[in-house]
């Protein structure tokens, strides 16, 4: 009967049965091109047969009889899987506190049976419950550590290197405050003031003429905490601008300068 091995294995054994009593058996044949061959001798007469290791799915047949009163029997096939290769995580190492974690597996041979991971890369490792090459895991606030089990067909079950995901806290634009609230068209519109917890850097503060839907950007130049508004003619709201690193921008509460036209 046909059996299924990993490459690099030698078949199950191989049993002719069936043939007519007192027939020998002349030779048996292989082929890895079934069943039309070409199809190349081997030297063995018994009624059992054994292959050495083979690498690719590989037919067999017996041939019984002498002379020129010859049969085939019928073509049994080992299927013949590739090794597992576990292949390799790739994916930013780094997340944002509260970001999801996208990795895929490059590389490999096999079928992905599951993802692991670990939290702050010690202890247990615990299943994800997904069997493709893609990984979509998390929001996460502390490192991470994956791993991939995969297996090609019969073959021995491998694991992927493990690779660590570190946390970087999120973006924190801290608390707007100051400035001179309502003012005459053409007065100073006094000094703004970003204080509190502030995560990252400044990236630039801006003004905005629609404090409602803030459309209409100015991006003002100035990645200091302290902002000096200067003269305005016309109600003007302000925020800044905060990043850390890769993780998303983040904005401070606007602050808004209301400006009275003078009366006629």
């Amino acid at each position: 009967g046909g059996t299924q091995v990993c490459a690099g294995s030698p078949s199950a054994v191989l049993t002719l049965t069936g043939q007519t009593a007192g027939v020998p058996v002349a030779r048996w044949e292989y082929a890895t091109s079934c069943p039309s061959g070409p199809w190349f001798p081997i030297n063995h007469t018994l009624t059992t047969y054994t292959s050495g290791n083979l690498f690719e799915t590989t037919c067999f047949r017996a041939v019984i009889g002498a002379g020129n009163c010859m049969a085939y029997s019928q073509i049994t096939t080992v299927l013949v899987d590739p090794v597992t290769r576990p292949g390799q995580i790739i994916g930013s190492n780094v997340v944002c506190a509260g970001e999801n974690v996208l990795k895929s597996l490059t590389e490999s041979t096999g079928n992905v049976l599951r993802w692991e991971y670990q939290v702050n890369c010690t202890g247990n490792w615990t299943t994800i419950t997904n069997t493709t090459t893609n990984l979509t895991h998390g929001p996460i606030s502390v490192a991470h550590c994956y791993r991939v089990v995969l297996r090609s067909g019969v073959c021995r079950e491998e694991t992927t290197p493990e690779v660590r995901v570190d946390v970087v806290p999120a973006s924190q634009a801290g608390t707007l405050s100051g400035g001179n609230g309502s003012i005459c068209a053409n007065s100073q519109g006094g000094l703004l003031n970003l204080t509190g917890t502030i995560v990252g850097d400044i990236v630039r503060w801006e003004s905005y003429s629609d404090c409602v839907g803030f459309t209409g950007v100015t991006t003002i130049g100035n990645t200091t905490t302290s902002y000096d508004i200067g003269v305005l003619s016309a109600t003007t709201c302000f925020r800044a601008v905060v990043r850390n690193g890769q993780c998303s921008e983040q904005f401070s509460n606007p602050i808004t300068i209301t400006v009275s036209q003078p009366s006629l």
